[in-house]
């Protein structure tokens, strides 16, 4: 709910302001910026159990284990992984900039996924010590950046002029980046759609 059925209500809701602010601004200057992570490539949607209850998964929706025993050491389960439900987060945001894109360029709206990097920030200070060694296990691989650098790739998102969503929506490191497949498949976007609309109960025409 935090990382994306959020997001996804609250766009929704204020679609209707975008759409004015894009009438009276030049075409791409309007943006939804979505901030997910490389941590997508841990996990596709888990359409058959997103709410992880134990339902058998396709096989297409299994998360990637052989990172997250490699990375976390973390053993295969089919209950709930914070990982897993982290990554599965994320690989939503990056789905939902593209039903975002395909739905919203007709206005002159463009949507992009970033992945900022493993900032220094507090906002694991409440987490248990599993995953706070998990974390540290991660910043040995992926390294860590500062609040500065953590910020300087969501405000290229917001702001550069060249980035217009057709080249690509994933933006890593200030650049265009390659997210996973299973992140950019337009079929399981409107999947998505459809299930996060269910979610809220509430239907979104764009």
């Amino acid at each position: 709910a935090t990382n994306h059925i959020g997001h996804f209500l609250f766009t929704n809701l204020i679609l209707p302001k975008l759409k004015a602010a894009a009438l009276k601004s030049p075409k791409g200057e309007t943006r939804i910026i979505n901030l997910s992570s490389g941590a997508h490539a841990m996990s596709p949607i888990r359409f058959s159990d997103w709410n992880f209850e134990g339902k058998p998964l396709d096989k297409d929706e299994r998360p990637n284990w052989q990172f997250l025993t490699s990375v976390f050491g973390e053993k295969e389960t089919d209950g709930y992984n914070p990982w897993v439900a982290y990554g599965q987060s994320k690989t939503a945001n990056v789905l939902f900039s593209e039903y975002l894109n395909r739905n919203l360029e007709k206005y002159g709206i463009v949507s992009l996924a970033v992945h900022p990097g493993v900032i220094k920030t507090e906002i694991g200070r409440s987490m248990n010590e599993s995953v706070t060694k998990g974390v540290e296990m991660f910043t040995k691989v992926a390294g860590t950046k500062s609040l500065d650098q953590g910020s300087s790739t969501t405000l290229v998102a917001a702001l550069d002029p060249k980035l217009d969503g057709k080249s690509g929506l994933y933006i890593d490191n200030c650049q265009l980046g390659h997210p996973i497949a299973h992140a950019i498949d337009p079929e399981k976007a409107n999947k998505l759609w459809r299930l996060s609309e269910e979610i809220v109960k509430q239907h979104f025409e764009l």
